[in-house]
């Protein structure tokens, strides 16, 4: 994989930002083996199934039907970097955006993504709840 990076500007800052489609591969990288180690029970969809977007990095399909495209924001997004989108679920591969959430970073994308596909279902009765505590005589 061919990587080419930015040269030093004459502040002598270094950019060293990949181009856009190295930055792609390598966030379809990290996705893949992100869902391997969180168990979670979802997929990622083959580049092919992603929608003809430039913008869209990947897709991931849960197991519950769930689907979820992240995509890189605009530059006058910014500080926003990332959005996770959830899809309407229907039959074929949809691209209308029912909600999505901003990620300023790599971690706010992975973060999210493990709260949304490895998080347990509360059970019936069972939620946090807050009450008063012993009252001292």
């Amino acid at each position: 994989m061919m990587t080419e990076y930015k040269t030093e500007h004459a502040t002598g800052h270094a950019t060293g930002l990949a181009t856009e489609q190295t930055t792609a591969d390598r966030m379809r990288v990290l996705l893949g083996e992100s869902l391997q180690l969180w168990q979670a029970a979802a997929t990622l969809l083959p580049r092919a199934s992603t929608v003809a977007d430039p913008d869209e990095i990947a897709r991931v399909q849960a197991e519950d039907g769930l689907l979820l495209s992240i995509r890189r924001a605009d530059t006058d997004q910014r500080p926003v970097r990332w959005w996770i989108c959830w899809h309407a679920q229907t039959s074929v591969c949809s691209s209308e955006v029912i909600r999505r959430k901003p990620c300023p970073s790599v971690v706010g994308v992975l973060r999210t993504l493990r709260e949304t596909l490895t998080a347990p279902a509360p059970a019936a009765g069972r939620g946090l709840r807050i009450a008063r505590g012993p009252q001292a005589e």
